[in-house]
């Protein structure tokens, strides 16, 4: 069980040719497994995914 954290995640993208950030704010589980660090959190129906993201 890792700890809970809240993680923000910021994208770049290209819209009609202009750049548009999107921001995203949540809660989530961020732990050690090894030599490696994951952060893991629930996409909302309103990003279009209803999945687990590992990041």
């Amino acid at each position: 069980m890792g700890k809970r954290v809240l993680i923000s995640v910021k994208t770049l993208q290209l819209i009609d040719d202009k750049p548009e950030e999107i921001e995203l704010i949540t809660e989530g589980e961020y732990y050690k497994e090894g030599n490696e660090f994951y952060a893991v959190y629930d996409e909302t129906e309103i990003s279009g995914m209803e999945v687990p993201v590992l990041l």
